[in-house]
């Protein structure tokens, strides 16, 4: 059994340029640190997705 506490949620889109970019409150707020190309390809980063911190 484990216990996890969801600090932060973030929405999954793509910029023009089809980097991954994790987004929060309708798009006003947007992470500093890129999702990386490493990170990208272990992951399900499809659009309308969330991440969480």
């Amino acid at each position: 059994m484990a216990v996890a506490s969801l600090e932060e949620c973030w929405e999954v889109s793509r910029c023009i340029r089809g980097d991954v970019v994790l987004e929060k409150d309708g798009g006003n707020a947007m992470r500093e640190d890129p999702v990386s190309k490493k990170e990208q390809a272990l992951g399900w980063y499809d659009d309308g997705r969330y991440a969480g911190n």
